[in-house]
């Protein structure tokens, strides 16, 4: 009773068809039309219009199927879930009034008989099924014409080629009887037609042609086939299972599993060929299951997948015994013929063994995956314990290194890599929290307790890995801001210190004379001794800093800082004393002050002081010689407003250019510290200062031609005032130089920059190319290292041009250090690149010469299969004994060697190819002991060869004579 039909389904077609018939249903309601039947269905808004659309109602439930299954685009289960709302609405919806219940649940062999009703009497046709019988078109066209006869002559289409005859009968259907062109002339004239698209378009033929109930149920469905059995529509999987509800249909399903059994035989039969039919396909998915996988995630897959398996064979379980159920009541009662009593028992003892069979596989599989999954658990397990382990000595080890600033970064560095090593087994560890264990009789839950307590002691030994990792961060990080603060807090400090040097010097060596003068000195010192105040505090501050570092007197770098802050500490001292010592000589020469006075706590901004107490100490005798009254009478100096403002001028022009001058210069180590962009910030803020000086400048100029104009009127000597006039402008041209030549020294600097930007680069493509050699040493194929040597090839302009520019920075001698650190680190790359790009070479060349002296696959095939037909040739010759008998027998001994004859000249042109070929290789490979391995193979089948045909003629002469 089991009839399977997959022979006569395709699925390319069933995609075809099925899509057409939902679009005819969808364009109804104005719906957009699908494209693709099995991705547009997936989101599930498509399969929901159409069922409002079928149904004419909103808020479809469909029950019993697994959206996973449509999400997925499972191409079988969508075709059945299509066919399943086709045959649904085909048959409950529109031939439910003119089919009984019977026929409905024969609605395969009520439509085969129908047909065969309406196509009786026309040549040529005879339906007996829905595949083959449709493929010439005759069957259509007699069907069609059995109702539209006026339309045509079934004669003249029956002359027509099949192709023009199934078109001829879609066109008609379409226009007279408004059935959408389901099916292509092409999909149904083959040697396989698709047996549900016809079915589908038969039904909508049924569904359009005139007739009544009465003549359908007049149907006698012992026609419907003189072939075998034909089996009810079912689809297979899912479609058992596939049941609507919000539709205000009956509870009952012809093609349901459960609900269809009946007391009759016909019913008894459908349920039992669904449930073999779905029996049939677990079967076919139990063998089809691969073994167990490699890895442990594909394995949990597995598991899974085979749970989900069992679950769906227990839900069928209650199916497969309500069939028996029923076989066993229809035997009770009686009334069955004998055949059928006989067929009844067969086929519940078939169906009991397949399932007792399908389920006890399924059992064993489930616990021959459970026991390799526990297998693959526990190793990993015991690999993540020996991983640990090695981090525990590992974190061992970095605790008991000394945490020092010199270490910093080599720690910091560490402790990263450490860090990659545990972020790279969080994928392991998380694993591990989905492990799987099966409790049953047979294991009890001591394997549960056992497995729990060694994930809860791994995972308290990686937390605590975790955790150490993440304190270390912060203790490094912690100490890393501390020690960038202490340097930085100390070279401020230093700084400091060296402009309150530079400012006390110069007044050790311009002594105050004038009252004006003293005065200011006086403030001067007060604000100093405010600001070295202040400053004291910063400098415990710092030692308290250093304190924190919690280093030991073995530490270097904290045996440097101290050492640095102890000669900090006695400059401090040093400076305080010069203090004292200027204090002292005020007070000496009349004038009571407090250096510690209220008024000098006032906050100094930067060091705008700068430009009022720092002047040229040559300038500053010069003022202090010029200011002595001169004791020649004769000689009356121009006392006038121009002497005074021109003095004046000069004097404010000379401290700003000597402050400009400490500002740019004062501290060399200083100012080469800053980076790049803050070099280029102090230089355009000089720049921009100078350019708003440039008028003081010229009016300094201007007033002193103007008193020189007037001394000459006076016959005063000018010679003094045109010397001052020189100096400044000596002076003011010897700071724009040093601008110039800092600017100069920045463009320098930046070009440095570029270029090692565009070094880094190139290394870090040098560190891949070197990496992907070291790991592809043994790799034996050409194109990989053609490939890298194309791409390093590619840089070659690039790597010209940093050459060049390299060339142009070594040869520059703004900055002789860095000019020699530029052309170190570019012979290094370039040394290292050209190395790199040779070994690829020289691999490349040595893969290429093995390929060569390689025989080629063809020639190593070819001389095999020689061999062999040689050696079979010649044990045919030498178990073919000549025996002088009957001519009979002397006859066909000498066909059957003429049969070998010509199969050694049809092997002729191979012996040739194995020769020529041969000789090439051998002349080619350098190699003494391939070469002579390759030369005693040649040798060995050129002498059976030619023995054959020595052989063979021996024989047949014998023969002849």
């Amino acid at each position: 009773m089991i009839n399977n039909n997959a022979a006569d389904e395709r699925e390319d077609v069933q995609k075809k068809t099925f899509a057409k018939w939902i679009n005819s249903q969808l364009l109804k309601n104005h719906h957009d039309p699908i494209s693709d039947l099995f991705i547009d269905l997936r989101d599930g808004n498509r399969l929901l219009s159409l069922l409002e659309v079928l149904t004419s109602k909103t808020y479809v439930k469909l029950v019993n199927i697994s959206s996973n299954d449509i999400v997925d685009g499972n191409p079988k289960l969508t075709l059945g879930l299509v066919w399943s709302i086709i045959l649904h609405w085909q048959v409950h919806y529109h031939l439910k009034d003119l089919m009984t219940e019977l026929q409905q649940t024969n609605l395969e062999k009520t439509l085969l008989a129908w047909c065969r009703q309406n196509s009786q009497n026309y040549p040529g046709v005879d339906i007996k099924n829905f595949t083959t019988s449709w493929s010439d078109g005759l069957a259509f066209n007699a069907i069609l014409h059995r109702w539209k006869s006026h339309l045509f002559d079934f004669n003249n289409i029956a002359r027509k080629h099949p192709n023009a005859r199934l078109d001829h009968a879609f066109r008609l259907a379409q226009e007279h009887l408004g059935i959408e062109r389901l099916l292509d002339p092409e999909d149904v004239n083959t040697s396989v037609p698709d047996k549900k698209s016809i079915m589908m378009y038969v039904m909508c033929l049924f569904q359009s042609l005139p007739h009544s109930g009465d003549d359908v149920g007049e149907l006698d469905l012992s026609i419907a086939s003189d072939s075998t059995p034909v089996s009810p529509v079912t689809t297979p999987g899912t479609e058992n299972t596939l049941s609507f509800s919000n539709f205000g249909m009956p509870a009952s399903r012809p093609m349901s599993l459960a609900t269809n059994v009946s007391v009759e035989l016909g019913g008894y039969q459908v349920a039992l060929e669904d449930v073999l039919t779905w029996l049939l396909e677990a079967e076919d998915k139990l063998n089809h299951a691969p073994e167990p996988g490699s890895t442990l995630d594909i394995l949990k897959q597995q598991f899974h997948e085979h749970e989900t398996f069992l679950m769906e064979l227990s839900g069928h379980q209650d199916g497969v015994g309500t069939v028996l159920e029923e076989g066993a009541r229809l035997l009770a009662e009686g009334g069955l013929h004998k055949d059928e009593e006989h067929e009844v028992r067969v086929q519940m003892s078939l169906l009991n063994s397949r399932w007792e069979g399908l389920r006890m596989r399924a059992m064993e599989r489930q616990t021959r995956i459970h026991e390799v999954l526990m297998q693959m658990q526990q190793a990993q397990l015991d690999a993540l314990r020996q991983w640990l382990t090695k981090m525990e000595d590992r974190i061992s080890l970095m605790a008991a290194t000394e945490i020092n600033p010199s270490t910093l970064e080599e720690q910091m560095k560490h402790l990263n890599e450490l860090e990659q090593d545990i972020h790279a087994q969080q994928d392991i560890v998380d694993g591990m929290r989905n492990m799987v264990v099966v409790v049953d009789e047979e294991n009890s839950e001591a394997v549960y307790a056992q497995m729990e307590d060694q994930l809860s002691a791994l995972g308290e030994r990686w937390s605590h890995i975790c955790q150490w990792k993440e304190e270390r961060r912060q203790r490094l990080e912690s100490l890393s801001t501390l020690w960038q603060s202490i340097t930085d807090d100390y070279k401020r400090l230093v700084a400091w210190l060296n402009e309150i040097e530079i400012t006390l010097k110069q007044m050790e060596a311009n002594p105050a004379s004038e009252f004006g003068e003293v005065l200011d000195r006086i403030k001067k010192l007060q604000v100093l001794k405010a600001e070295m105040d202040i400053n004291q505090k910063k400098l415990i501050s710092l030692q308290e800093s250093i304190q924190d570092l919690d280093g030991n007197s073995s530490s270097s770098d904290y045996v440097n800082i101290l050492e640095k802050i102890e000669n900090l500490q006695d400059r401090w001292e040093a400076v305080g004393q010069i203090m004292e010592v200027q204090s002292q000589r005020i007070t000496n020469s009349g004038f009571e002050f407090d250096l510690k006075s209220e008024e000098s706590m006032t906050t100094i901004k930067g060091n705008d002081w700068m430009s009022e107490t720092v002047t040229s100490i040559a300038y500053k005798e010069e003022i202090t010689a010029t200011s002595t009254p001169h004791s020649d009478s004769k000689k009356r100096r121009v006392d006038s407003s121009t002497k005074h403002e021109f003095e004046s001028a000069l004097l404010h022009l000379y401290k700003w250019l000597d402050y400009v001058d400490l500002e740019i210069g004062r501290s060399e180590g200083v100012f080469d510290e800053l980076s790049v962009e803050e070099k280029k910030v102090v230089y355009e803020d000089t720049l921009e200062d100078m350019e708003s000086h440039k008028n003081e400048y010229d009016k300094v100029l201007e007033i002193g031609k103007q008193l020189i104009d007037e001394l000459k009127n006076a016959n005063e000597s000018t010679e003094e005032e045109e010397s001052k006039i020189k100096d400044i402008q000596n002076c003011w041209v010897a700071t724009n130089n040093r601008l110039q030549e800092i600017k100069k020294r920045i463009d320098y600097l930046e070009e440095v920059k570029k270029f090692r930007t565009e070094l880094a680069s190139l290394s870090l493509m040098l560190e891949s190319y070197t990496k992907w050699f070291d790991t592809n040493k043994e790799n034996n194929q050409i194109e990989p290292f053609r490939v890298k040597m194309k791409s390093m090839k590619s840089h070659d302009e690039r790597i010209k041009n940093m050459l060049e520019k390299a060339n142009e920075l070594s040869e520059n001698q703004v900055a002789i250090t860095e000019s020699s650190n530029v052309d170190i680190d570019i012979k290094a790359f370039s040394s290292n690149w050209e190395k790199l790009y040779t070994m690829l070479s020289e691999r490349l060349t040595e893969i290429n010469n093995a390929i060569d002296r390689t025989p080629p696959k063809k020639y190593i095939e070819t001389v095999t299969s020689l061999m062999s037909f040689i050696n079979n040739v010649e044990g045919v010759l030498l178990s073919e004994h000549v025996v002088i008998s009957d001519e009979k027998t002397m006859e066909e001994q000498i066909k059957r060697f003429e049969v070998i004859q010509s199969s050694l000249k049809e092997q002729e042109q191979t012996f040739k190819y194995v020769n020529s070929t041969g000789q090439d290789l051998i002349a080619k490979i350098n190699d003494d002991s391939l070469g002579q391995r390759l030369k005693d193979e040649l040798q060995d089948l050129n002498t059976k060869w030619s023995d054959i045909p020595i052989i063979l003629e021996e024989k047949q002469q014998i023969l002849t004579k």
